[in-house]
């Protein structure tokens, strides 16, 4: 298991604990955010022909539709913050920029913007 799997685990466990379905779901959307992490160093290395733009941005959609769909499978995040009980959604964050994280998951609290939420504080969880 690599150490960003690691980190995965780590992050989402301190939200909703670690069962084997749930370790089996983050290893598959490590998997296929390391896919969607090859396809952004792909856009920034250079010029393609239409057709590997089509191509790959057919395959960068059904990589988010998939992400996105197993995130929605993951226990809603519940967290005891002040002696107050709060629970949330996962959120999933996809950047273009592939010297950093290109997929990350956010527990939101509430209304409010994934991308604040992303930048402004530690709540994420980085994918890959």
């Amino acid at each position: 298991m690599s150490t960003t799997l690691d980190n995965l685990e780590v992050g989402v466990m301190r939200y909703v604990g670690m069962t084997p379905a749930i370790k089996r779901t983050l290893a598959e959307m490590h998997r296929l955010g390391r896919a969607y992490h090859r396809i952004q160093e792909r856009w920034c290395n250079g010029e393609m022909d239409d057709v590997t733009t089509v191509r790959l941005e057919r395959r960068e959609a059904r990589l988010e539709g998939r992400i996105v769909a197993l995130a929605e499978t993951l226990p809603d995040p519940f967290e005891e913050r002040d002696g107050e009980y709060r629970t949330g959604k996962w959120v999933v964050v996809f950047e273009g920029d592939p010297r950093g994280w290109v997929v990350a998951l956010v527990p939101m609290w509430g209304d409010v913007d994934p991308q604040t939420v992303r930048r402004a504080t530690s709540e994420w969880v980085g994918v890959a």
